[in-house]
């Protein structure tokens, strides 16, 4: 169940509402990456993505009613 797609670094990054976890893929469709973030957002909860100038990426918690920001490693 896709709730977001943001482009970084040419890379799609797809949310998953479903199982909150967010996929990198390449232009040919391979999964490149993952990070499941299932602790933090509960199955469901998972609708936006948004990458910021800094490539810090930006999460909404729908059922918490927050936003979550994880920073590139």
């Amino acid at each position: 169940m896709p709730s977001g797609l943001a482009l970084r670094d040419g890379l799609i990054f797809a949310a998953d509402n479903a199982t909150s976890v967010v996929f990198a893929v390449d232009r040919d469709g391979n999964v490149r990456d993952f990070v499941q973030i299932i602790a933090f957002v509960p199955s469901g909860g998972l609708m936006g993505i948004a990458f910021d100038a800094e490539g810090r990426l930006y999460m909404v918690d729908a059922i918490r009613n927050r936003v979550l920001r994880m920073s590139p490693r």
